[in-house]
């Protein structure tokens, strides 16, 4: 897809980006369920500055097949698992957002993080917004913070926020309005 263009934000480009992403999964597959959170996470600045990643979560997949919706669940854990999570003694259901009844590597974040922080030599710059399906749902995207997108942005579960630590990130930067700026916009899908 290539990079962001030059002076993106979560204003002018990533929330809108995610909104898209989300309203097409809903098109698109609109027999299956869908996630419940949509993620993108980008590099602000400094080396890879503009480039992106987005994610979606497993939630609302309860009506798939049991065994092959454990099996996905056990395979995005296994690409987080590393030396680090075991020696904090992290398990995929033994994490810090169980008591809420998530477990590591089902989050929209996940994949973003593995591939936009983890191993970033400037993890400072790492950005993300994550939204809830009802911002996605609309067919008319309002940038306003008052409008149906960013009144579905949402902070990082638990879990998500040590991932960030863990690959040295700072947890701030996901916070939801983060890299907020830019000029007003306005979008029909």
């Amino acid at each position: 897809m290539g990079n962001a263009p030059t002076g993106a934000n979560s204003r002018t480009f990533y929330l809108p980006l995610v909104a898209m992403y989300g309203r097409w999964r809903k098109v698109l597959g609109d027999s299956l369920p869908c996630p419940t959170m949509f993620n993108c996470t980008w590099i602000a600045e400094g080396e890879g500055r503009g480039r992106f990643f987005l994610g979606a979560s497993l939630g609302r997949y309860k009506q798939a097949n049991a065994s092959w919706t454990q099996t996905v669940k056990e395979t995005r854990f296994s690409l987080i698992n590393d030396a680090e999570m075991v020696s904090k003694g992290y398990t995929m259901i033994d994490c810090p957002a169980s008591s809420k009844g998530i477990w590591f590597g089902n989050c929209a974040e996940v994949y973003p993080l593995l591939h936009m922080l983890k191993g970033n030599t400037n993890p400072d710059a790492v950005y993300g917004i994550a939204v809830h399906r009802k911002g996605v749902l609309h067919g008319h995207y309002e940038d306003g913070v008052s409008g149906w997108a960013w009144k579905a942005v949402r902070r990082l579960c638990a879990n998500c926020e040590e991932l960030v630590r863990m690959w040295g990130g700072l947890p701030a930067n996901f916070d939801p309005f983060a890299d907020v700026g830019g000029s007003h916009c306005t979008v029909d899908n």
